[in-house]
């Protein structure tokens, strides 16, 4: 898994607006959490979410940010009602 990180970490470096980098950033976000190195894998999503926020994966960078910093926030919960679509606001 080192060598995967480490070239990851050199792909984007060097080709940081390539196609692929937004799927390397999350796949190194992804490792970094795996490895209990979570101030890296909030960096790898934060730089995933700003710099490419029109890509597909940015709603799951955001969302993992969410999710990271979330300890000890007050939880939000709202959406519509299965079959009848009113709202629902936790």
């Amino acid at each position: 898994m080192l060598g995967t990180t480490l070239v990851l970490k050199q792909f984007v470096e060097q080709y940081p607006q390539a196609e692929d980098a937004p799927d390397a950033l999350l796949q190194l976000g992804m490792i970094s959490e795996f490895v209990n190195k979570e101030t890296e894998a909030k960096n790898y999503y934060d730089l995933l979410a700003r710099n490419f926020a029109t890509h597909a994966l940015a709603p799951k960078a955001q969302g993992a940010l969410r999710r990271l910093t979330s300890e000890g926030q007050v939880m939000q919960l709202a959406g519509p009602v299965l079959g009848t679509g009113q709202a629902f606001d936790i």
